[in-house]
């Protein structure tokens, strides 16, 4: 069984190659991957094979096409979502679009610790959204109060919610 198997894919890995070359073509990436794949598809054909209902090759290249098709859409899509995950926390809306990096780079030591409170710690800013049922205005309120837990005094505080407003402004 196993000679039947190398003899017929090796009737049809040109098919194959074929098939990877055309994706490589259209979306780039690497040919090898695409064929490493097309071999998958070729087990899968193998193994799902009606001769009642069409010849082989005929079967392999649909099989073959829809795996790396799949693969192909399941990268892109995986991609889609890494870039608006990364948008999502990377940007935040002013008047425009300002990344983070952008608008943090003009603020004091003091200013950038609460947006890093805000941005970069979301356990702790869940935990202070909670603790009032999370509107934007008891928030402003449960960072001050945990930065005075700190030994931030108020004035500290006001200047550098004032600073960070500022920018926003912008």
């Amino acid at each position: 069984m196993d000679d039947a198997v190398a003899k017929l894919y090796e009737e049809n890995k040109g098919r194959i190659a074929a098939i990877a070359l055309r994706y490589k073509k259209y979306y780039g990436g690497d040919v090898e991957e695409y064929k490493a794949l097309g071999n998958y598809g070729f087990m899968i054909a193998y193994e799902t094979y009606d001769p009642k209902k069409a010849k082989f090759s005929t079967w392999l290249y649909h099989v073959v096409d829809k795996t790396i098709r799949t693969a192909i859409i399941k990268e892109l899509n995986h991609r889609r979502q890494l870039a608006m995950y990364q948008h999502k926390h990377n940007t935040i809306t002013t008047k425009g679009k300002t990344s983070l990096v952008d608008l943090v780079a003009d603020l004091s030591n003091d200013a950038r610790h609460i947006v890093a409170i805000i941005f970069d710690c979301p356990p702790l800013l869940k935990e202070l959204l909670i603790e009032n049922k999370g509107t934007l205005k008891r928030t402003k309120t449960n960072i001050k109060r945990y930065l005075k837990t700190r030994g931030w005094n108020e004035n500290r505080i006001n200047q550098s919610i004032w600073e960070i407003m500022g920018v926003m402004k912008k």
